[in-house]
């Protein structure tokens, strides 16, 4: 098998640690004719094997309940390979030590 293939392969089995932003990215959109929710500023963390941009994604904030539909064009997305390393980022950016 080629190099090019073991790294296809990798990625999609390989677990991805996604630190994002619960906040309003598109103010002018109206879900369904309602007013649009302002975020909480709130960091959560989503675990996908998946790469976020080449697949679809969504994910619903822990802390208010707002869900937003991931993509690296419309949410700042930070990318992290091992999950200690993510939540500690968390912990830092949601106020903690």
């Amino acid at each position: 098998m080629s190099e090019l293939a073991d790294m296809e392969t990798t990625e999609h089995t390989e677990w991805k640690y996604y630190l994002w932003e619960c906040r309003n990215t598109h103010p002018t959109m109206k879900p369904l004719g309602r007013k649009q929710r302002d975020g909480c500023g709130h960091w959560n963390l989503r675990k996908t094997k998946k790469i976020i941009g080449d697949e679809k994604a969504q994910s619903k904030c822990n802390e208010c309940g707002r869900r937003k539909r991931l993509s690296p064009q419309n949410t700042y997305l930070k990318l992290f390979l091992d999950k200690p390393y993510a939540e500690k980022e968390q912990g830092r950016l949601n106020g903690g030590a």
